[in-house]
């Protein structure tokens, strides 16, 4: 065990929180900061071995508290780790240069943290950014909020060329296209004052008088605003990683010794999370059992004054499919065994956070998800071919889809797509009408005549909502017709439906 001291630096209470609870289990003595400035005045008392301090504070950044602490002759041994949400390889260069000795993204594996800690107090870690203990983002796709991020700043640029044009003279044709993909992609991304902006401009667009109408020059000046500003954060406020909601959306679990209003606090904590909660009765579950077998992930609260049923004692814990996040005070999870450093399950210390319960159930999750695949799993995984010419909706459609261990590949074009789908044919297509070489109805009609593929589902997702567009794909053997702008959650239940219907 080590007595050596660590200090923690984060604003967001629930992940100090949790952090100190992790490294005080593993010996460590653990002191706490809120914000740089706490830090700057803790340091000169405590002279911390080591330093974990998230890189985006209130006031004083991580990078500059990080900078000034490095130029203390007294803390010349300490080591500096940023633990933070940023994933970007930006962000890590600016850690690199601002003094850190390793790069840690949350959420990490709690069953990690100490030994890294301890890695690099030990002088033993290689040079350089360690890999981070729990990668924010699967290869291959980009987190909602990395998308919005990119969305805003190409709004940004294409707004700014509108702005720059005498009057309203910007081509039409070029405008409207340029309008109708802020109105479908800004509902799509959660940015709903853009998307109205966008269509009230198509619509004037369409008018008899575009290039004298002042009111479609004073919309362009209001997108380019509302793809310029930078929403004010609040101090209270923790903003989870969007992969984190990700893996949680979907997903049902399972509550077990609740009382209502627990269950209903819990409720709303993951419905905002997009996942579902049900109420388990004690009498009524048991290691695999149909009631288990309904939900993801057990979340089971632990009492004082009500000891668990039989078969969740430790010994019978290996014929649970389910991961398990155990939910009670300190005292009472140690009494009955869940130790802080178990890899099979999780915990959840009372007293808790909403952004804690995310965190903890998305961890749970997660590790159940790198273990074998439960019994009820499809041996194989199902995968995906899909053809679009916006890079922004490939892009969050292949993260949200992969969020449900459903592989995704993107085709260029419709020629392109056969292709992949005759060498290895996918669970599900999903076609725009608008696709190079080979528009989408094109694409269908060639898939249904080859016998090798004419069962495969095909959905349609694009922005033409004309009538003879619905019938016409339909008519051709389409499975579903999803219009722009869509809800990615509900893109996601439609395909696991049609993949269920076609097994």
């Amino acid at each position: 065990m080590s007595s050596e001291t660590v200090l923690v630096v984060d604003d967001a209470a629930a992940n100090r929180k949790l952090t100190e609870l992790v490294l005080a289990s593993a010996g460590y003595q653990v002191c706490t900061a809120q914000d740089a400035e706490e830090a700057l005045r803790l340091v000169k008392d405590i002279r911390p071995r080591a330093v974990l301090t998230d890189i985006r504070l209130p006031g004083m950044d991580g990078l500059e508290l990080t900078r000034r602490l490095r130029t203390d002759p007294a803390l010349q041994d300490t080591i500096f780790l940023a633990v933070t949400a940023c994933v970007l390889r930006s962000d890590e260069q600016n850690a690199t240069e601002a003094g850190f000795d390793g790069y840690i993204v949350k959420p990490y594996d709690t069953r990690k943290l100490p030994a890294i800690v301890r890695r690099y107090l030990s002088r033993t870690a290689a040079a350089g950014l360690i890999p981070p203990a729990t990668p924010a983002t699967a290869p291959g796709t980009l987190p909602a909020a990395e998308l919005r991020r990119r969305f805003k700043a190409e709004g940004a640029e294409q707004s700014r060329r509108l702005m720059a044009t005498p009057g309203t003279g910007f081509d039409p044709q070029e405008a409207r296209t340029t309008f109708q993909r802020w109105a479908g992609l800004g509902n799509t991304l959660g940015l709903e004052q853009v998307a109205h902006l966008a269509q009230e401009a198509q619509r004037l667009l369409d008018g008899p008088h575009p290039q004298t109408s002042p009111r479609l020059e004073e919309i362009v000046g209001q997108l380019f605003r509302l793809f310029t500003e930078r929403p004010p954060r609040r101090r209270d406020t923790v903003l989870l990683p969007e992969p984190m909601i990700q893996q949680l959306a979907g997903n049902k679990l399972g509550l077990i010794g609740f009382e209502a209003e627990e269950t209903r606090r819990l409720a709303e904590v993951f419905g905002n999370a997009r996942a579902t909660v049900q109420a388990l009765e004690d009498d009524d579950v048991a290691p695999n059992s149909e009631a288990l077998q309904s939900v993801d992930l057990v979340i089971f609260n632990i009492r004082h004054d009500t000891p668990p049923p039989e078969w969740m004692k430790r010994k019978d814990l290996a014929r649970v499919e389910q991961p398990i996040l155990f939910v009670g005070s300190r005292d009472v999870l140690l009494e009955h065994g869940i130790s802080l450093k178990s890899g099979e399950h999780d915990f959840l210390v009372w007293p808790w956070d909403p952004e804690e319960a995310i965190m903890r159930a998305c961890l749970a999750l997660g590790r159940a998800g790198s273990r074998q695949p439960r019994k009820r799993s499809s041996p194989h995984r199902a995968s995906i071919v899909m053809a679009d010419d916006d890079a922004t909706t490939l892009a969050l459609v292949k993260a949200t889809l992969e969020s449900y261990q459903i592989d995704c590949r993107i085709a260029a074009d419709g020629g392109q797509a056969l292709e992949m789908i005759a060498a290895h044919p996918p669970s599900a297509v999903i076609l725009d009408v608008n696709v190079a070489n080979m528009d989408g109805f094109e694409v269908l009609a060639a898939l249904k005549r080859d016998e090798a593929t004419s069962d495969v589902p095909v959905v349609f997702l694009t922005s033409r909502q004309q009538e003879t567009d619905i019938v016409r794909a339909f008519g051709l053997g389409a499975d579903d017709y999803i219009v722009k702008p869509f809800s990615p959650m509900e893109l996601a239940a439609r395909i696991k439906r049609l993949i269920r219907k076609s097994a």
